[in-house]
């Protein structure tokens, strides 16, 4: 688990918490939907699956692509702007777990 954790950190600048399992949860429930209700619409034909099969794709082309914008901006920058970026990410983390009850004394 940690080499994955530091494999993702050291090249695209993700961290893996709980704000991270939501958005690959919805994304992977959107994926498994659209690929049942576009199944289901290619063998019938039937218009209400293919509605479905676009609503099912919406929330994971947002969420995709919302979610890029950390991974680029870790890709083209040079080292001190991703020491900024880590800054951030670091103080976010910090945030989040002080307000965590888990963290809480």
């Amino acid at each position: 688990m940690n080499t994955l954790r530091n494999l993702l950190w050291k090249n695209l600048g993700i961290t893996l918490d709980k704000n991270f399992f939501n958005p690959v949860g919805i994304v992977l429930g959107g994926c498994i939907a659209a690929i049942v209700f576009g199944f289901l619409w290619m063998n019938t034909h039937d218009a209400i699956f293919r509605i479905l099969f676009y609503i099912s794709c919406a929330p994971v082309v947002i969420i995709l692509f919302g979610s890029l914008y950390r991974p680029l901006m870790w890709g083209f920058s040079n080292k001190e702007q991703r020491r900024e970026l880590e800054q951030e990410v670091a103080l976010e983390q910090f945030r989040r777990r002080a307000h965590d009850k888990h963290f809480e004394r």
